[in-house]
Parts: C-alpha cells; sequence; structure tokens
C-alpha cells in the first residue's frame, strides 16, 4: 500500500506548484457544475411540449389593408378560404400562437378587491381555437360556437364569459381543487370583467415559454383560453394533414393573398419553426457551453500532465533510488496517482464551494434551479477520473526510470 505521509511531506515542500493546479481544478469544477446544469436545462426546456399537435399546425401571419373593418367578418371570411384547401383539418383565427415571442398576458385574480394576481398568456381566438391547435382537453366541456363572441376593445372593456385554463393555471388560482365552475377576475378592480372557467386542458405554453419576469409560472405554461374574436389583425392557426403540411401551407399563402389586393402574407411558420426560433439562442447557448467545458477540461489536464512532468524530471535520481532500494514499477506509478489524487481532491473541495456559491448567485438572477446534488457528486468524481488520467503518461515515464538513474551525478 502507497505510504500517504512522506507523499504529503513531498507536497508541502512543492506547495506552489500544487496550489495553482489545485486552484485551476476548483475553477473548472465550479465552471462545469454550472455550465453542464444550464445547458442541460436550456436544451430541457427546448424540449418542453407546447400542448399543440407541433406536427400538423402551423400559424398564417399578415397584413391586410383596412384589417380594422368589420374584423369579425373579415376573420370568418379568411377561415372560409383557408379551410376549402385540400389537406386542411381545421383553421382558427387566434390573437397569438405557443413559443412565438409576442403576445398578450394579464393579471388573474380569484377575488375582487385583492392585489394578489397570477400572470398569464391570454389566448383570443375563435371558438374551435383549442380543436385546431390539438389541445387535450382534460376537465370540463369545450367552447361551443355559441360562447364565441365578438368584442371590440376600442368600444367595450367587456370580456367572454367563458374560458379555457391550462393545468398549471389551474392549480396556480385555485390549489384547493377544481377550478371548472369557478370564476376569475380580469384584474383587480370592482368592474373589471369576470370569467367563468369551463374547461381545463392539459397544456398549453405561453407565447414565451419559461421566462425570468413570471417566476410563478416555472414551466411557462399558465394560459387562458377565451372564445373571442378581437379587433386586431391577429392570426391563422391552421391544422393540416402532416404529410401535406407542406403544400397546404403554400396553397394558403397564395389562396389568402390574392383573396385582397394588398394583402401581405408575411409567413406561415409551423410549430417546429416556431419552437425552433424560440429557443435558437439557448441551442447555440448549450452549444457554446459545451465548447467551454471542453476547452476547460483539455486546460485543466494539461496542467496536471505538465506539473507532473516537471516533477519527473525533477527527481529522476530519488526515482532511481527507490528503483535501486526495490521499489516496483507500479509503487512508482502509484505514488503520482496518490500524489495527483490529493492535488485534485483538495481542488475538488473548494471547487464545490465556489459552485455552490455560483449557483445560489445565477438562481437570484435567473430562472435557475439550484444545483441537484447528483450533478456535483457526478462533476467531483469527472474532475478525480480526470485528475489520475492525466498522471498516468508522466508517471509511467517517471516508473521507466533505471535504476542505474541513482548512481548519475546530478
Amino acid at each position: 500500500m502507497t505510504p500517504v505521509r512522506p507523499i504529503l511531506s513531498a507536497l508541502l515542500r512543492r506547495k506552489s506548484g500544487a496550489l495553482l493546479v489545485a486552484a485551476q481544478v476548483a475553477l473548472t469544477l465550479a465552471v462545469l457544475c454550472n455550465a453542464v446544469f444550464v445547458a442541460t436545462d436550456r436544451l430541457a426546456q427546448a424540449r418542453l411540449p407546447s400542448g399543440t399537435d407541433e406536427a400538423a399546425v402551423f400559424h398564417v401571419s399578415m397584413i391586410t389593408p383596412g384589417a380594422d373593418e368589420a374584423p369579425a367578418a373579415r376573420q370568418r371570411a379568411d377561415e372560409a378560404l383557408v379551410r376549402a384547401v385540400p389537406g386542411v383539418l381545421g383553421v382558427a383565427w387566434i390573437n397569438q400562437m405557443p413559443l412565438a415571442q409576442s403576445g398578450n398576458n394579464s393579471g388573474l385574480a380569484v377575488q375582487r378587491g385583492v392585489s394578489d394576481t397570477r400572470t398569464a398568456a391570454i389566448y383570443a381566438g375563435a371558438y374551435n381555437t383549442a380543436e385546431v391547435l390539438g389541445l387535450r382537453l382534460v376537465e370540463g366541456r369545450a367552447f361551443t360556437a355559441d360562447d364565441e363572441v365578438d368584442i371590440d376593445r376600442r368600444q367595450s372593456r367587456q370580456w367572454p364569459a367563458h374560458a379555457l385554463a391550462t393545468r398549471a393555471l389551474a392549480k396556480r388560482l385555485f390549489p384547493d381543487g377544481s377550478a371548472v365552475g369557478r370564476v376569475v377576475y380580469a384584474g383587480t378592480g370592482p368592474d373589471d370583467p369576470a370569467i367563468t372557467i369551463v374547461g381545463v386542458v392539459e397544456q398549453l405554453v405561453t407565447p414565451w415559454g419559461q421566462v425570468s419576469w413570471n417566476p410563478g409560472d416555472p414551466g411557462g405554461e399558465s394560459s387562458l383560453l377565451l372564445p373571442w374574436r378581437q379587433e386586431t389583425e391577429g392570426l391563422l392557426a391552421v391544422r393540416a394533414d402532416p404529410a401535406q403540411i407542406d403544400r397546404v401551407r403554400t396553397e394558403v399563402a397564395e389562396r389568402l393573398r390574392s383573396a385582397v389586393p394588398g394583402r401581405i402574407v408575411r409567413g406561415t411558420p409551423t410549430m417546429t419553426e416556431t419552437r425552433e426560433r424560440r429557443y435558437r439562442s439557448d441551442t447555440w447557448l448549450a452549444r457554446l457551453m459545451t465548447v467551454v467545458i471542453g476547452l476547460l477540461l483539455v486546460m485543466t489536464a494539461g496542467g496536471i500532465v505538465g506539473l507532473a512532468s516537471l516533477w519527473v524530471t525533477q527527481r529522476r535520481k530519488q526515482i532511481g533510488v527507490r528503483r535501486a532500494l526495490g521499489a516496483r514499477r507500479v509503487d512508482i506509478v502509484m505514488h503520482f496517482v496518490v500524489e495527483n489524487l490529493m492535488i485534485t481532491g483538495l481542488g475538488v473541495a473548494v471547487g464545490l464551494t465556489l459552485a455552490v456559491a455560483l449557483n445560489h448567485a445565477l438562481t437570484r438572477v435567473t430562472t435557475l434551479a439550484p444545483l441537484p446534488g447528483p450533478l456535483l457528486a457526478a462533476s467531483a468524481l469527472a474532475m478525480l477520473v480526470l485528475g489520475v488520467l492525466a498522471v498516468l503518461a508522466p508517471a509511467l515515464r517517471a516508473a521507466r526510470v533505471p535504476p542505474a538513474e541513482a548512481t548519475r551525478s546530478v
């Protein structure tokens, strides 16, 4: 068994180099833990389901001359036009789309006169919007044509009487039980509209997804859907046969463009494309973190190799003496391995503390969660393994020092 005390004594006599390597290990570990956590968190967010039938849904964004004149009639005419395209399974006017990064939200209260509200994305659309998007109803009922209302917000503060809430929002509003049949208020004033929740859908992500400015909605799923045709241009949500979606998008754009002189169809992105655009920066951040992690590990391994190689060169005579006194090659290798484990162990201990401190600072300014224990343990083990692997080459070179080296002059 390799004696530890002589190795520790030797390290204390050469502590400057050892402390530098330990500091490098500590910094690498602190960055490694948080970089891996940030990268995996961003990629996990990018894979979260939106609640829609993403393979079949796209939306049409357009600019129409005179869009504010008889908007509800124009919306219904556009829907009829799109519905006639072969391959279209459903179409509905909607004010905003999931993950589109632009939309409306509002504070919802469960009783009048209270300042405590829950921020939710407010989706307004035709009564069949939930069906077109492919939302899954888990409680209550879906909208009917009788629920749909046309309200011009320029002339009225009225809201629809009924709404569908996502499961996440329902739990935030009414943690004590079912939200179906319960009333919420669109604001905290005495005259703010009252809305009855008639159904709960499993999921409908907000136009922004997970955001730091709404910490009460960690999954970005607090949404309220209203059967409400508004006066704005809005969008057309279209559900099509996935096998024909590219052709359908092209034909829908052509028909809408030719239906109104001067109309501009700005785009027909699928939900998959919308998702990719929303999380593009997160994906690139994860890739950048991966590169940073790789560079840090290479630099840390290089530091360990460099220090061990230097010590092998400086100790050739001592190693030769040990070999002459009967030390085996494996004893020489184990000496350097144990020595390196002491150095990296110190770096790991300091690095874990730094990692937790850095994560704590990040959690205060972002939606990032605290570092999980398994990640800390795995990162610490990875650094120890890296240290052992990095020192093997110099250690094996030291083991090949011949016993005759002891007789050579310095």
